[in-house]
């Protein structure tokens, strides 16, 4: 089965076999194949006629004929044994490191084919990933290309297919630079037409492609720049409108504060007059006792003048006429105080109201402002964004606060 199989090729096959790599199902085949329970020197008479030729212990022998022989004193079998007992043996049977000339690389190509013939997959892997790893570190390294890459791709595009297929793989990962070795070209559209055909629809494709993303990145480019433009605009408009907005806030502050004073100027003076009213009612009420008094008097003085004291009780009735006419102008005055009072009154609370609905309507139009300013993100001619938003404390205090970042600005009233 295996008797194209180099000894440096079953050597390393050998290797994985006694270190348990061999599938299952080969194992399986092997119980029930008479062939596998022959001598390994019968299963594999190259192999043995190459020990043959290894000298282990040579032994100077007298013939019959008075010549001498030099004969081996160890068998093959024992040097079956002893070759099986030390590659079993090895704690690294096989290197992983990637080929370095073309040598190694045919090493390689005759021992995946060993291993495929015995089907062992981990041995076939390995050969052919070392062998791929160094085409693409050639492949890598660039044009020119090596003696021993270009001697190692012609022998596997013509020697062997599987190869061949690996190579071509590689190289389609380097296409590039494969183009530029016409030979290396040649002889793969020569031996493997459909493959390189494909290739370089790919390839075609892929700078189709190419081309067009380019364009693409050109146009985004552009895209990108005017979106930049259009940023810069906006952002100066921002702030410009920003700064317009402040203004107009500090304004509405300002008239928000003034009306509020006058508000409250209003309020006090309503309490003044409404404080003197109290007094007013106050002296009308002891000047009513002081007529009561006059009255009391004025009887006693009526009474004084029924016992004929006319003098003195005609002072006293001319005095007491007095008091009734001082009575009278302060009744007067007190009537008149009231209906001027009442005058002001009822013009504080016409003005009182006057300035109640100012301020709602400035309320309202504050808070339509602040509404169209919070949630309103563009400007509904341009269409710019803006990032300010605007809140205030009971309408005694305006802040202004940015939407992107922590910035907030305090107007008290």
């Amino acid at each position: 089965m295996v008797n194209d199989v180099s000894p440096a090729a079953l050597g390393k096959t050998l290797t994985f076999i006694y270190h348990g790599d061999i599938p299952e199902s080969y194992r399986k085949s092997l119980v029930s194949n008479t062939f596998s329970h022959l001598p390994l020197y019968q299963k594999f008479p190259i192999t043995d006629k190459f020990l043959t030729t290894v000298r282990g212990k040579p032994m100077t022998v007298d013939l019959i004929d008075g010549t001498t022989r030099t004969t081996d004193t160890v068998t093959n079998k024992q040097k079956w044994a002893i070759m099986l007992s030390n590659q079993a043996a090895l704690k690294d049977p096989y290197d992983m490191e990637t080929c370095r000339d073309y040598a190694e690389v045919i090493s390689e190509v005759d021992l995946y084919f060993a291993a495929e013939k015995l089907e062992i997959p981990a041995l076939k892997g390995i050969a052919m990933d070392k062998v791929s790893a160094w085409f693409e570190v050639e492949l890598q390294a660039g044009f020119p290309f090596s003696c021993d890459f270009r001697t190692c791709a012609i022998y596997v595009l013509r020697e062997h297919r599987e190869f061949a297929k690996l190579f071509i793989g590689v190289c389609a990962k380097y296409l590039p630079v494969v183009m530029n070795d016409s030979a290396l070209v040649s002889l793969i559209e020569e031996l493997h037409p459909m493959t390189w055909n494909a290739m370089m629809s790919v390839q075609h494709q892929w700078a189709a492609r190419l081309g067009e993303a380019i364009q693409d990145l050109e146009k985004s480019k552009e895209h990108v720049s005017a979106l930049e433009t259009r940023h810069l605009q906006q952002k100066s408009a921002s702030e410009n409108f920003e700064k317009i907005l402040e203004s107009k806030v500090e304004t509405l502050s300002r008239s928000l504060a003034s009306a509020e004073a006058r508000v409250d100027t209003a309020e006090a003076t309503v309490r003044r007059l409404e404080d003197l009213q109290v007094s007013l009612q106050q002296q009308l009420l002891a000047e009513k006792v002081s007529v009561l008094k006059m009255e009391d008097a004025n009887k006693a003085v009526q009474k004084y003048k029924s016992q004929s004291v006319k003098p003195a009780l005609q002072k006293l009735a001319e005095k007491v006429e007095d008091l009734e006419r001082a009575v009278a102008c302060k009744d007067q005055a007190l009537q008149q105080s009231r209906s001027a009072n009442q005058k002001i009154k009822d013009d504080l609370r016409y003005e009182n109201e006057g300035l109640r609905a100012e301020i709602g309507m400035m309320k309202n139009a504050f808070d339509l402002c602040k509404s169209f300013v919070n949630y309103e993100h563009d400007c509904p001619r341009c269409r710019r964004g803006w990032n300010i938003r605007i809140g205030h404390d009971q309408y005694t205090s305006i802040s202004i606060g940015c939407k992107c970042c922590d910035f907030k600005k305090w107007y008290d009233g």
